[in-house]
């Protein structure tokens, strides 16, 4: 079974096992998500197209956006390193 409402998926998976019945969730949350280097970058230009920002405060925010996105790659990459080295060992 399995439902959704707005950016909410909802799927449930049910059945019985040795007499007792059993219920799985899985709930997913969320939007169309970030684009790596894209809509950080794409929001400081637009900002200084409507003279939001000016010319250096742009480029310090899209400093500060290759930063925090620099820094989630580094975590990712680690964290897939890890799960790659859990699963060779299974």
């Amino acid at each position: 079974m399995s439902a959704g409402i707005g950016n909410l998926r909802v799927i449930a998976f049910t059945g019985l096992r040795n007499s007792e019945h059993w219920v799985h969730m899985e709930i997913f949350e969320g939007s169309y998500g970030g684009r790596d280097g894209k809509d950080g970058m794409d929001a400081a230009k637009k900002m200084k197209a409507d003279n939001v920002l000016t010319e250096d405060q742009m480029h310090d925010l899209e400093k500060i956006v290759q930063e925090i996105t620099d820094k989630h790659i580094k975590e990712i990459d680690a964290k897939v390193g890890d799960k790659e080295k859990e699963v060779m060992t299974v």
